[in-house]
């Protein structure tokens, strides 16, 4: 067997072989990206309902009827902040569900949450017209579907 034949057998197996262990390296850090965002998406979901478990006053101000009690302007703004993070919330994950990142079913489920009728309020209606204005048409025209907002 030729000397120059025998090289480039190995050679082209070191290659394959670089080639399947860079494979696995990008395989490994897609996962850890996931689950970095996962536990970021969750960290903010606990620490906004830790909030709310510890915080006697916003847990009835989220409570309130916001259409029909009678609100302060403190309170407006407090509800229309905590409204804004939902939005921002359900914004980012949309966004690392188009990226692929996240799953859809994670999505799905924190949409749950506003189809209780935070958007059927009039605070909810405003903050969404006021915040999707930063926003691009793939988020709107999916946040609008599945809330059900029609503007």
């Amino acid at each position: 067997m030729d000397i120059s034949y025998l090289t480039q057998v190995i050679g082209a197996c070191g290659v394959i072989a670089s080639i399947l262990y860079l494979a696995i390296q990008i395989r490994q850090n897609t996962k850890i990206a996931q689950s970095q965002t996962l536990n970021a998406l969750t960290g903010r979901l606990t620490e906004r309902l830790l909030l709310a478990a510890e915080n006697n006053q916003l847990a009835g101000l989220i409570a309130k009827d916001w259409d029909n009690d009678e609100l302060t302007t403190a309170e407006g703004s407090q509800i229309l902040f905590w409204v804004s993070c939902i939005i921002i919330d359900l914004k980012d994950i949309h966004t690392q569900c188009r990226l692929r990142v996240i799953p859809k079913s994670l999505l799905l489920e924190r949409t749950q949450v506003v189809k209780q009728g935070i958007f059927t309020t009039e605070i909810g209606k405003n903050v969404w017209a006021n915040v999707s204005k930063a926003c691009d048409s793939k988020f709107i025209a999916w946040f609008e579907k599945e809330v059900g907002i029609n503007q």
